[in-house]
């Protein structure tokens, strides 16, 4: 899932966060609603930049993507492969990378 593009529709857009959209999220994790399943307080441009930046940049394992639907951002998702040291808490998952 590397390129730009995702998924996208006459009405659906799925593609990689980009720096421009740092002040959509400040927005969104300002949002009660929002705030009462992130695991997080409040957020400001400068704890955005610094926990998504490095998403963005490729630099870390998580994989940041922006929804827009008819040409809105109307969420955020993201995906990312369940690290070594976090195995012990899906035993599951563990058993069957064997």
């Amino acid at each position: 899932m590397g390129g730009l593009l995702i998924m996208q529709n006459d009405e659906l857009l799925i593609r990689v966060m980009k720096n421009d959209d740092y002040d959509i999220m400040v927005k969104w994790l300002n949002v009660s609603r929002v705030l009462e399943f992130y695991e997080e307080s409040p957020a400001d441009l400068e704890k955005v930049t610094k926990k998504y930046g490095p998403r963005i940049e490729g630099s870390h394992y998580v994989k940041p993507y922006v929804v827009e639907f008819k040409n809105k951002r109307v969420g955020y998702i993201q995906y990312y492969e369940i690290q070594e040291n976090d195995l012990k808490r899906y035993p599951i998952l563990r058993d069957s990378r064997k």
